[in-house]
């Protein structure tokens, strides 16, 4: 019996199965500073003063996560009140406040004293906003504070553990540094990170406390794997369907997409716009789009990289300075940005892993996206996921099993899965335990029962972003959907 590779996107005319960086004058200001001592001296520097009085904030209950933290944050001269009887524990830390408090912590760390005035930040004419810092911000200032040897490593954890912080994210490096030493452990029991939520006073004060005293660190671990239902729930935004169109507007095929950064630039196969001179993006919501062209395409892998633009009476697109990767980087390098799904409002979730477990909601004023994994770390075994559109059922998940971490079909190197899919699936996200797109779906095995096929997703990152290209132009000649 012949065995033929079939491509998965739904074929209309034929039925079948059917995170914010530290600003850079501050880091200058901080690198100015002397060279650090021993770090036994340096955090010998932090005197604890025992000048707080419980109750003395009406806003800090004993019973409040926080309040040990706001007091130590206290006694070390951290952190004060917004006034003698308020401390203000849910309000957000601004990049003013954050660059305070990092140049605090340093200029004790080296000098063993410090300007605690808390009501001018000190070094508000260097970053100039009153804009509430995010996470990751805050994260990499406070990094960038103290020597690398203040960050003995107690937990370990892997360079993709933390499932929302992208491999090319600018403070991917802080994050880790932090949650290795202790210092932060995530906002739930999987060690979410939530790079662009905001920070509130009361988790600055626990992240600030650990840094100027070691002993209060933790040790913790980070689950392997993240409920399918939450894998859902966080990336349902980020992907969609395609239906293309040939040049008498007649529907061609639907398939599946997925967002891969915060200002739209999405992926799906290159065979998906085979014959099409533009093409339809509905979104989970329900909002349809208009591919606006292709800035990178394989032929080698069957890839694309593409932008979108809003449809005519939609409200839904993206700002022309959203900042999608000059032509001639790679993805690799093209600043993906940071989460998809993250949001400011956490509640009672620290940064600090001290809080509830928190979900994460729509991504503000960006898209929500994908994070990419790391495909080379699958292997034969592994629980996998997708999330695409079979048959035009959008937003439709199914789970499977890596059955070949690398298999040769013709000169190509695939992710052999169980997961089923069905046509209008191809380009769906691969999905790892954590969440992160570890392949791109592409093909399955005729006469077989879910034998299914994905491009890993290093290939994707090896690709150069080109100037955009509309369908027309490129204009692909349709294939047989039951080609070899």
């Amino acid at each position: 019996m012949k065995v033929f590779v079939k491509f998965i996107s739904a074929v209309a005319a034929v039925t079948l199965l059917a995170s914010f960086a530290a600003p850079p004058a501050s880091a200058m200001l901080l690198a100015s500073l002397a060279e650090p001592p021993s770090v036994s001296a340096g955090f010998g520097n932090f005197e604890y003063t025992g000048d707080y009085t419980a109750g003395q904030f009406l806003d800090v209950s004993e019973t409040d996560w926080f309040a040990s933290y706001v007091e130590d944050a206290y006694n070390y001269g951290l952190i004060r009140g917004k006034s003698p009887d308020k401390f203000d524990p849910g309000g957000l830390l601004t990049r003013s406040d954050a660059a305070t408090l990092a140049a605090r912590l340093r200029s004790v760390f080296l000098m063993g004293t410090a300007d605690f005035t808390e009501y001018v930040p000190a070094f508000s004419s260097y970053v100039g906003s009153a804009v509430p810092i995010t996470r990751a911000g805050f994260a990499e200032l406070v990094y960038s504070a103290l020597p690398p040897e203040a960050f003995a490593i107690i937990n370990e954890i892997n360079n993709f553990g933390i499932c929302d912080v992208p491999h090319d994210a600018g403070y991917r490096d802080a994050v880790y540094a932090l949650y290795r030493s202790g210092v932060l452990s995530g906002s739930d029991r999987f060690g979410t990170f939530f790079p662009n939520a905001n920070i509130t006073r009361a988790e600055a004060c626990a992240v600030m406390v650990r840094l100027a005293d070691p002993y209060s660190r933790v040790s913790f671990s980070i689950a392997s794997k993240i409920p399918a239902e939450l894998i859902f729930q966080r990336n349902c935004d980020a992907v969609f369907m395609i239906e293309t169109f040939d040049a008498d507007g007649k529907s061609i095929r639907t398939s599946s997409g997925f967002f891969i950064s915060e200002s739209g630039l999405a992926v799906s196969n290159r065979h998906v716009i085979d014959g099409a001179v533009s093409a339809d993006i509905t979104l989970y919501s329900g909002d349809v789009m208009k591919m606006k062209g292709v800035r990178a395409i394989s032929e080698e892998f069957n890839l694309i990289i593409f932008e979108l633009e809003a449809a005519a009476g939609s409200d839904v697109g993206f700002g022309e300075d959203a900042g999608s990767g000059a032509a001639g980087e790679t993805i690799a390098n093209a600043g993906l940005g940071s989460a998809a799904g993250s949001d400011a409002n956490t509640g009672s979730g620290s940064v600090a892993g001290s809080g509830a477990n928190t979900v994460p909601g729509p991504a503000g004023a960006g898209r929500s996206f994908l994070i990419i994994g790391d495909s080379d770390m699958l292997e034969t075994g592994n629980d996998v996921y997708t999330i695409g559109s079979p048959i035009s059922y959008i937003n439709s998940m199914s789970a499977g099993i890596v059955s070949n971490v690398n298999r040769e079909v013709g000169n190509e190197q695939l992710i052999q899965f169980t997961a089923p899919i069905s046509f209008g699936s191809g380009g769906s996200p691969l999905l790892n335990t954590l969440g992160q797109v570890v392949g791109v779906t592409s093909s399955s095995f005729s006469y077989g029962q879910n034998l299914n096929l994905a491009v890993p997703i290093k290939h994707l990152l090896s690709l150069e972003l080109g100037e955009l290209m509309s369908l027309e132009s490129l204009l692909l000649p349709d294939v047989d959907p039951d080609m070899p």
